[in-house]
C-alpha cells in the first residue's frame, strides 16, 4: 500500500469519525434541556436495552421518580407520566401526529390495520367503517357468544382445577394469567370468525399464539423502539421476509390462516 493510499484511508476514517461526532452532538443538542440518562441523549442503546430486558415499565417509572414528569429516553424521544399532558396528546381532536412507533405493530406487508394508521383522515375513515361492528350493531348474538365462552371457562375450571373428594385427590393450582388469555382468544375468535379456537376446552393455547409472542417480544420491542431497525424490519420487504405468514404452523400466522379461510367462505356465500 502506497503513501497516498494510507493518506486517503486515514482521511476517509477521519471523515467518518467527524460525521459520527457531528451527528452525535446534533442529536444531543436538540433536546438538551430535557433531563434524562446521558447515554440516552445521543444513542438508542439505552432504549433498546430497556425493550430487550422486559422491564420497560420499571425502568421508565424509576426515571420518572428521578428526573420528573418529562424525561428524555432517546435522541429524539421523550417520556411523560403527567396525566394532563397525556390527555391533551391522546384527545380525539388532538393535533399531535402519531409517531413512526406504530409501524412496529404492522404484520401485513401491503396494508395497515386501524391501529397502525398514522394519518388522521385515513384512521377516521377506517374507524367510521368499523364503528357498527365495535358497537355490536352488526354482531348478532353478541351476549350469547360471550356467555357461551364464560360457560366453557367455568366448565374448564370445574373439570381440571376444582378439588375432587377422595383419598387420591389433590389440588391443582389455577394460573389466572394463563386461563384468562385462553378465554380472551376464544371470545375474540368466536365473535370475529364465528367459531372459537377451542383454547378453553383444550386448556391450552391451541395455536401457540402466546408462546410465539413471548419468545419474540423482546426482539420486537427493540426493533419497534429504534427508528432505523423499525424502518428495516417493519418495511414491506422486512415483513415479507420476517413477518407472520398464513403458512405458519403456529402463532399469529396460524390465526391469519383461520381468518383467511373465513373470509373466503364469506366471499363464496356472497357470490
Amino acid at each position: 500500500m502506497g503513501i497516498l493510499d494510507v493518506q486517503a484511508l486515514t482521511a476517509l476514517c477521519c471523515l467518518i469519525a467527524g460525521y459520527v461526532l457531528a451527528l452525535t452532538i446534533y442529536q444531543w443538542y436538540r433536546l438538551r434541556h430535557i433531563p434524562g440518562p446521558l447515554f440516552a441523549s445521543f444513542s438508542y442503546l439505552w432504549i433498546g436495552y430497556s425493550g430487550w430486558s422486559g422491564k420497560q415499565y420499571e425502568m421508565h417509572k424509576l426515571l420518572g421518580g428521578r428526573y420528573g414528569p418529562l424525561v428524555r429516553i432517546g435522541p429524539n424521544e421523550v417520556n411523560t407520566d403527567d396525566p394532563e399532558t397525556i390527555r391533551r396528546i391522546s384527545n380525539a381532536k388532538s393535533l399531535y401526529p402519531r409517531s413512526g412507533w406504530y409501524d412496529g405493530a404492522r404484520f401485513h406487508p401491503d396494508s395497515d390495520a386501524m391501529f397502525t394508521m398514522v394519518e388522521p383522515s385515513t384512521h377516521d375513515k377506517r374507524k367510521a367503517m368499523t364503528s357498527h361492528g365495535y358497537s355490536g350493531r352488526e354482531t348478532p348474538g353478541l351476549e350469547l357468544a360471550i356467555d357461551e365462552q364464560i360457560g366453557n371457562l367455568i366448565s374448564t375450571i370445574r373439570r381440571n382445577y376444582v378439588r375432587k373428594t377422595g383419598p387420591s385427590s389433590k389440588v391443582i393450582p389455577l394460573d389466572l394469567s394463563i386461563i384468562f388469555p385462553h378465554f380472551t382468544l376464544d371470545v375474540i375468535s368466536r365473535l370475529a370468525l364465528g367459531k372459537a379456537f377451542g383454547c378453553l376446552k383444550a386448556d391450552k393455547d391451541v395455536h401457540g399464539f402466546y408462546h410465539v409472542v413471548e419468545s419474540h417480544l423482546p426482539l420486537m420491542n427493540v426493533c419497534a423502539d429504534i427508528p432505523w431497525a423499525r424502518k428495516l424490519v417493519f418495511s414491506s420487504l422486512g415483513i415479507k421476509l420476517f413477518g407472520p405468514k398464513p403458512t405458519d404452523s403456529s402463532g399469529l400466522g396460524r390465526m391469519m390462516k383461520c381468518g383467511n379461510l373465513v373470509h373466503c367462505c364469506l366471499l363464496l356465500i356472497d357470490y
